[in-house]
């Protein structure tokens, strides 16, 4: 597998963003193994991000860990605090910064359908202001940070955990960082 390029952009054009697509369910025996897919794009103004998740009817549970959730997770590498933001399909959202609870940015939830099927999904933008708290120089192109996507469900009859880069899920894992992958940050 080969590293996620993020889109560097002066603007964010979603049809121009390389998606990522999650296909690593370690746990998963059954046949319900939800696509889902991420975009990110590195403007001026921060960091946009998109996640999909094609599921027909998302749990919506009463509280995020057991809705149907969508995860991004990114850092420095090493021993660098992590950002973690975790929604679900209703705009709730819960994010962490290392082990300490942060305020989620507004997160804006969608659904859809297209020529791949029913999906739903939520997007974000993390200024310049919150990537300083987790890099420690600003993102550019030509960079490698490092991150992970995260598609969940710890409720209902059909519970689902499947991640960009292969990691295990331990006991807690929404207060703990997945293990993390590279991504290049690439110019468009």
């Amino acid at each position: 597998m080969g590293n996620y390029q993020i889109t560097v952009a002066r603007s964010c054009d979603w049809e121009t963003v390389y998606a990522a697509k999650l296909t690593c369910f370690p746990f998963e025996r059954r046949d319900y193994k939800p696509f889902a897919q991420g975009r990110l794009c590195l403007c001026p103004e921060g960091l946009h991000v998109q996640l999909i998740s094609f599921e027909v009817k998302p749990l919506a549970a009463g509280s995020v860990p057991e809705s149907s959730c969508l995860t991004l997770a990114l850092g420095e590498g090493g021993r660098a605090p992590v950002l973690r933001i975790t929604a679900d399909s209703t705009g709730r959202a819960l994010a962490w910064l290392g082990d300490a609870p942060v305020e989620a940015p507004e997160i804006t939830p969608f659904a859809g359908e297209d020529l791949q099927g029913i999906y739903w999904g939520v997007k974000y933008c993390l200024g310049q202001e919150r990537l300083g708290q987790v890099f420690a120089r600003p993102l550019e192109a030509g960079r490698t940070i490092w991150g992970n996507l995260v598609t969940s469900c710890l409720g209902g009859d059909k519970p689902f955990f499947g991640t960009l880069y292969p990691t295990i899920p331990q006991g807690g894992w929404l207060e703990k960082a997945p293990e993390l992958g590279e991504m290049e940050l690439v110019e468009f």
